[in-house]
């Protein structure tokens, strides 16, 4: 069956479904026994919330050369305004002075990544099937954000009305960072693929994708002009499937 024909479950359940897959919150004793079983500070996850100095460092540096990246082709364009003049790339000794030790708050935290990596496969294109065949789907990326948020907070009658902004793009906008880079997730994602599987629950990935639209200079701006550039493409490939032809023009991907 076609993944757009199958159903969804409703609100309520897809909070009974979150119940029955942390019973005792995102940051349960249960959680952090699988994430951290020797206890949540000495564990390779605590760096996603608290940076050595030199690993904040780094992280300005990179910030700072793809800041510099995007601005270089303005200042091209506009090389007396002031605010694309070049900026002083940070120092060692400047991240030091500005460093602070900011305490361990073990809920808040954990409570944080697992809402993220659950916006991860929940959501960016991703499909959760329950165990009777319907999809466990939260809405846009803006609605998936809002419900887990919602789902914390206890807005029992407004799901979809939580600070989406909260979990909004999962893990790679953590704290205008690329968690990812930070420390490896997956034994989260291995946490929430696990509890999936004991409520019979599957995952269905999907390859990130952009739609663009192709419209023709010599036509009028109405829906019938529009074409579908990525549609154009599969046609091709059918035909020439079809037809048993390798596609020649198509270059090998790495």
């Amino acid at each position: 069956m076609d993944e757009s024909q199958l159903g969804r479950r409703t609100d309520v359940e897809l909070k009974v479904f979150f119940d029955r897959l942390f019973p005792h919150s995102f940051a349960g004793a249960d959680v952090l026994t699988e994430l951290a079983p020797e206890s949540w500070e000495p564990s390779p996850l605590l760096a996603c919330f608290h940076l050595t100095p030199e690993q904040m460092f780094r992280e300005c540096q990179r910030m700072y050369r793809c800041l510099e990246e995007q601005l270089a082709s303005r200042r091209k364009r506009e090389p007396d305004n002031p605010a694309f003049a070049p900026q002083p790339e940070p120092t060692l000794e400047k991240v030091l002075a500005d460093w602070k030790s900011v305490p361990v708050n073990v809920a808040a935290e954990v409570t944080e990544l697992v809402g993220r990596c659950l916006w991860d496969v929940f959501s960016d294109g991703h499909d959760v099937l329950v165990s009777d065949g319907r999809l466990a789907d939260l809405g846009s990326f803006r609605a998936a954000g809002g419900f887990i948020s919602s789902y914390l907070d206890g807005q029992v009658d407004e799901w979809w009305n939580g600070d989406y902004l909260r979990f909004y793009m999962g893990t790679p906008w953590i704290l205008c960072s690329d968690i990812h880079d930070r420390a490896d997730l997956t034994t989260v994602y291995a946490t929430i693929f696990r509890r999936l599987k004991t409520l019979g629950a599957d995952w269905v990935y999907h390859f990130p994708e952009i739609g663009c639209w192709w419209i023709s200079a010599r036509a009028k701006w109405q829906p019938g002009s529009r074409r579908s550039i990525r549609h154009r493409k599969r046609s091709r490939e059918s035909k020439r499937c079809a037809s048993g032809r390798p596609n020649w023009k198509t270059p090998a991907r790495s």
